[in-house]
């Protein structure tokens, strides 16, 4: 066995050792360049800090496993032996246990540089998790002779409605894993040239693409296009990840898709994750190119199908009424439309035209007023949060209400606290209100408020027939 000949040993572990040096350099670049930003007075955006920490758990991963794979073919070229199984496997093994070893000593690295910088703890061990989860199935795919190289695809799946989107993720996946990963997307003219068979070649490069983006909204959920595009894919075992988008919903999907383990294109944390994911797949772990800039993309995903006729200005109102929200109750928060306006920097006509938007939409309230506006204060109803918290809020209301639903559908004798199925749960207020919100649109008589006074907006919910409807699976 390879492994018991000295000579061959030595030449692995001198060309290994020799790369240190350079993963070292390119996590000094990598950190000096997230500190020359800090230095400039410059305050990082969630996403900068986390891309920058995905390049730093790179280079503190030291590239180990392309190094490691270059090392054994030098040493096999060197010796003139061809590795058999229990050579690579060995070296699998072998790998295996290195990159473990440096895995509480690269996450803490990461942490201690990015933590004071906003980077949640939790983000950041997922990050890290994702990474080394990555280099261990390249390890195993190596160690079983099979290829690891070679010019990757991502393949963006959508509905047809949904080609802004689609073309925002392709511009911010290609300029996360730079020119050396093809993104197809198959309305675009950039991925399909005139004079093909644009069939054809969509299904050649499902065959044989290495990651398959399924981008569910609305739009897509019963498009049998999505799904015809991933069981296409499936025959070539590339990864398969759904990624949700304008309040899509992976609960509504049938499977096996709406089995998968998906992403909120809506949510900059997930986006981050899904960049990682997605250039750990394809084996791109050397990025020097800037960290790209993706507010267009979480605009366009967190646009609610419901808002996508919207003018631009009501879809602003919608934006602001929910980031400043902290329970998602009716008038929470209650808006200044003055400040509003000078904060927008609108005209009047375009404000009033904007807030006629929401009201017919059934989201905004108003309260007349002496002023030039002739309104008092304006803020959300209770259907905004249904509507739009999946979007704009992060959690799915819908989904939400089904397993408050399913609790108390177990005690169908007695009424339900809210407070306690909240501590239950883990829920913020924002999160339970939201789904109570669905509860009471189902089952108006169920959801009981006491005009107690909290963050809470009902006290007590009854086991109605209805609510026991809403319990039982779609």
């Amino acid at each position: 066995m390879l492994w018991q000949d000295g000579r061959f040993v030595t030449l692995y572990v001198a060309r290994l050792s020799a790369d240190e040096p350079r993963h070292a350099r390119r996590a000094a670049e990598a950190l000096a360049a997230m500190q020359r930003h800090v230095a400039a007075g410059r305050t990082l955006s969630l996403a900068e800090t986390s891309l920058y920490a995905v390049r730093l758990i790179a280079a503190g991963l030291g590239d180990h496993v392309d190094s490691a794979m270059a090392a054994f073919e030098h040493a096999c070229a060197a010796r003139g032996v061809a590795a058999r199984e229990a050579d690579r496997l060995a070296w699998g093994s072998r790998t295996l246990s290195e990159v473990r070893a440096r895995k509480e000593r690269v996450a803490e690295s990461v942490l201690s540089h990015t933590l004071p910088l906003g980077l949640k703890r939790s983000l950041g061990w997922t990050l890290v998790d994702q990474a080394y989860g990555h280099a261990g199935k390249r390890i195993a795919a190596y160690a079983a002779g099979r290829k690891t190289n070679g010019r990757a695809t991502v393949f963006i799946g959508h509905s047809a409605v949904d080609r802004a989107i689609a073309s925002l993720l392709k511009e911010t996946i290609a300029a996360f894993v730079g020119s050396r990963v093809d993104v197809f997307v198959s309305s675009d003219l950039d991925s399909i040239k005139a004079g093909e068979d644009w069939l054809e070649r969509i299904l050649d490069r499902l065959r044989s693409c290495s990651v398959v983006v399924a981008i569910i909204t609305p739009n897509s959920t019963e498009s049998p296009w999505v799904h015809y595009e991933v069981g296409v894919a499936d025959a070539g075992n590339p990864i398969v990840i759904p990624v949700t988008a304008r309040g899509g919903r992976l609960s509504e999907l049938p499977a096996p898709l709406g089995r998968r383990q998906g992403r909120n294109l809506a949510s900059a944390e997930e986006l981050v994750v899904l960049l990682a994911e997605i250039a750990a797949e394809v084996g791109v772990t050397d990025r020097d190119t800037a960290v790209p800039a993706f507010d267009d993309l979480l605009r366009e995903a967190r646009r609610p199908i419901l808002g996508a006729g919207l003018s631009d200005t009501a879809f602003r109102i919608a934006e602001i009424l929910s980031a400043r929200s902290e329970n998602a109750t009716e008038w929470d928060p209650s808006v200044d439309p003055e400040a509003l306006l000078h904060e927008l920097g609108v005209s009047s006509v375009t404000l009033l035209a904007a807030i006629a938007e929401l009201q017919d939409l059934g989201w905004l309230l108003s309260r007349e007023g002496a002023g030039p506006l002739g309104l008092s204060t304006i803020g959300p109803a209770e259907e905004f949060f249904i509507d739009s918290e999946a979007a704009f809020g992060g959690a799915d209301p819908e989904s939400d209400a089904r397993r408050i639903a399913e609790i108390v559908a177990r005690t169908p004798g007695e009424a339900s606290r809210v407070a306690a199925l909240a501590r239950a749960l883990g829920w913020s207020p924002r999160r339970m209100n939201a789904a109570l919100h669905v509860v009471r649109a189902a089952s108006p008589e169920s959801v009981v408020s006491l005009d107690a006074r909290g963050p809470l907006a009902y006290v007590l919910i009854l086991p109605d027939p209805r609510v026991l409807r809403l319990a039982q699976p779609r």
